[in-house]
């Protein structure tokens, strides 16, 4: 993967966090790809990549996913989670937020 991909990819998933954080906690795949294409990842952005983030934040301890239906994945943020959008745990893959996005 290229240097810049790695970094939307660690972007995208921060942005993830950070939605999941504004809708309360949980959110399903499909309003986390129209708010991610809303804030400009619309770039190489489809459900298997939304899927590939939930998966990568679930195995990094960031979100719990559920399955609606037997195949629509919802995320459910878990503090780790929180702790990561806040800025107060680091992650390898995932975007420290800048100072100004955690005021």
């Amino acid at each position: 993967m290229s240097r810049i991909r790695e970094h939307m990819t660690a972007d995208r998933r921060l942005a993830i966090l950070r939605l999941l954080v504004e809708a309360g906690g949980e959110c399903g795949e499909s309003s986390i790809e129209k708010s991610l294409r809303s804030l400009g990842f619309g770039s190489l952005l489809d459900r298997e990549v939304v899927q590939q983030d939930f998966r990568f934040l679930a195995g990094v301890h960031c979100i719990d996913i559920e399955y609606y239906d037997a195949r629509i994945m919802v995320a459910a943020i878990t503090k780790q989670g929180q702790r990561c959008a806040g800025g107060l745990v680091e992650i390898e893959g995932i975007s420290k937020p800048s100072q100004r996005g955690r005021d």
